[in-house]
């Protein structure tokens, strides 16, 4: 989670987040309803999950 006070009303925090998109898109739609809230923005990147070879 990072964290910053770009100045002295605001507070910015970025969370990397890894699961299923559905779960991530109800986690920023309860992000929103949040007191206080006010921009949120979902940036979803697939990923290929590659298994290892065992050796």
């Amino acid at each position: 989670m990072l964290h910053v006070h770009p100045d002295h009303d605001s507070c910015l925090e970025v969370a990397v987040l890894k699961g299923k998109a559905s779960e991530l898109q109800d986690f920023s739609a309860e992000v929103t309803t949040e007191r206080c809230v006010r921009y949120d923005q979902l940036v979803q990147v697939q990923v290929q999950v590659q298994e290892e070879a065992s050796e």
